[in-house]
Parts: structure tokens; sequence; C-alpha cells
């Protein structure tokens, strides 16, 4: 019997988040259905390619929109996921000609804009598709911005059993205090990497810390001039495939955004065996405990910041060990790969 395709509509090519857990989603779900992802061109491409995963790039909707009849010409039944409210009523349009059997999976990663993220998904309320919420805060916002709370299902994000073996880990902590700080992130404004530098305006204590800043985006020049003007500990390394190896050979994550839907890189840093230091507020909150999986300050406030980097630059070794200990807990029977796609399995039912 063939299976079922699972077929997942990126609107970007980026290798950010969202792509990295569309890459995740599609490979858990490759023993039981023909994985395949439909993209814009860009990096997320050749990521698909090395887990094995079928990939088509298509330029433009008329693009998406033959690939879509394609795929509904050749299969009486489909998963559909998507990541655009128009992808979503492409897929539905098609499907009125050829009427097939289809669980339309919508997925709210937000990361952007209130009104891009979660206002726009009202639109979905009346129509034959479900929405996946990354968290509980993404079902909140959506929520809030007038989805229906029946069509939202929550299903964190989660890492491959196998990606995490492959992580470099970090050797446990011998000296008290951290020196190395990394911050992963897409660099737009939204994610807050000048809140850094105000903090560091704030306490010249600070100055010992070394920050190391993978990811771009549209803020990247402004943030490198910024840095090499007045803030010489600053490093803004652009978007590198040796970023686990990073991770190992620092002290601590620093994730800024205050609005974060979830936050992957938090979940990457706990299998590599690195503490997080996270804003209290909006997706992050609820992947660490503070003083106990990780370390969270007062979003929005860059005293507190500023305060907690420098109680973290005398932190004993017995803690930082046993936060990472606790972190790993975490990772494993929170947002395990089993957990993740036995949620998914559940919503792909035909009767």
């Amino acid at each position: 019997m063939d299976k079922i395709p699972f077929i997942y509509v990126l609107y970007s090519g980026n290798l950010y988040g969202t792509e990295r857990m569309t890459i995740n989603t599609a490979k858990g779900l490759c023993h039981e259905h023909s994985s395949i992802i439909l993209t814009p061109e860009g990096l997320v491409l050749a990521e698909a390619i090395s887990h094995e995963i079928t990939t088509k790039c298509f330029a433009n909707n008329w693009n998406l929109i033959r690939y879509l009849k394609s795929y509904l010409v050749q299969h009486q039944k489909l998963v559909f996921v998507t990541t655009s409210v128009s992808q979503s009523i492409f897929i539905m349009l098609c499907n009125l000609f050829y009427r097939r059997q289809i669980i339309h999976l919508h997925m709210v990663h937000g990361g952007t804009e209130e009104n891009i993220s979660y206002a726009r998904k009202s639109l979905l309320n009346n129509l034959p598709v479900k929405l996946i919420a990354v968290s509980n805060y993404v079902r909140e916002r959506l929520e809030v911005h007038g989805v229906n709370p029946q069509k939202i299902k929550v299903i964190e994000n989660f890492l491959l059993t196998s990606e995490i073996e492959k992580i470099p880990k970090r050797p446990p902590f011998y000296k008290p205090g951290i020196t190395q700080v990394i911050v992963v992130s897409r660099l737009d404004p939204i994610k807050r990497i000048d809140f850094l530098f105000d903090a560091l305006d704030s306490f010249p204590q600070l100055d010992s810390l070394q920050f190391c800043v993978f990811g771009f985006g549209r803020d990247m020049e402004k943030l490198k001039i910024k840095a090499r003007a007045k803030y010489p500990q600053v490093k803004l390394k652009g978007f590198s495939r040796e970023v686990f190896k990073a991770m190992a050979n620092s002290d601590l994550l620093l994730h800024l955004c205050p609005v974060e839907p979830f936050g992957l890189a938090i979940l990457e840093a706990m299998a590599v065996g690195l503490p997080v230091l996270v804003p209290n507020q909006g997706g992050t909150k609820t992947l660490v405990e503070n003083g106990i999986s990780g370390f969270q300050f007062h979003a929005n406030d860059q005293q507190d910041l500023a305060q907690c980097l420098l109680k973290l630059q005398q932190t004993s070794p017995k803690l930082l060990n046993s936060v990472v200990k606790n972190a790993k807990k975490n990772l494993e029977s929170q947002y395990s790969e089993l957990k993740g796609i036995n949620a998914y399995r559940q919503l792909i039912n035909f009767g």
C-alpha cells in the first residue's frame, strides 16, 4: 500500500526555527508517510536533502499551485501542512475541483508582528483546517486575535533523537561563573538583540564577558556597526553551520526576545548541556524554571538582565551543572521526538 503523502509547504526557504521544525516533523513521520517539503529557494533545501527528505522548490504562487495540483491528481488522500493563510487558501481552492480527502494543518509559529503572526489566522475560522500552535503562548495570542479556540491544537516543538545524539556536548562546569555567552537568533527588530547593548551600557562590570551572536536578518549591518564602534566584546558571526560547536564552547545561551513564540535554540542548548538565560515573558518562560532548569530575567528590564549576568559570573559550578541536568530531563520528557510525533499522528486520522 502506498504511503499517504505528508506535504509541508513553507513560506520561506530560510533555516530559522520554523524551517528546522519542518524538517524535524517531516523526518519524524517519514516511516509512515511520504514526506515532501515544498519551499522557496534557500538554505532549507540542502538541509532537508541531508535528511533524505524529498524537496520541491517553487519560485512563485503559480509554481506552487502547479505542484499542489499534481499531488491532488496522483493521490486520493493527502496531508497538507502550511505556514501562511494564502497557502492554506490555495490548497482548499485547488481541492474544490479534485475533492480529495485531505487532513489540512496550519502551523502557527509566530515570530513577527502580531497582525501577521496571529490576527490573519482568524480568516481560517470557518474553513476545514486545524491550527497548530507551537506553545500555549501562541494559543493565547491566537485567541486574543479572534481565532476560534476549538480550532487550535498545541503541539510544542521537539528535537529528533538522532540529531540530539550528534550534537556536540559541553563538558561539565568545574570553575565558578560564566565568561562566554552565545546568542542564536534571527537579527530582526522583534528579536531585541539591541537590548544586549542597553544592558552593557548600564553595567561596565560586564566588559569581561564575551558575546558571540549567531544569525542573520535585516538588522545585521546596523548591529555590526554598533558593535564595532563601542562594544568590542560583542562579535556578530552571521549564519554558521558550526553553531552547535560554538554552543559547546560557551557557558551560557542568552535569549532576548520578550515575545518569542517558543525558542527552538533553547531546546538545542539543553541538548548541548548549555545553561540558558531567557525573558520571563512569551513562549520561552514555560521552557525554563528559574534557578532549576535555567535562568530568567525580567523582560524589557535592562537593569535586571545586567544583574542576572553579573550574578551568573559568580555562580557555582554545582548550581550550573544542576541546571544543565534538570534541563536535559525536561528535554527528554517534555520535548521528545516521540511525544511530538505522536501528537501529529493523533491528528492525522482519515477514519
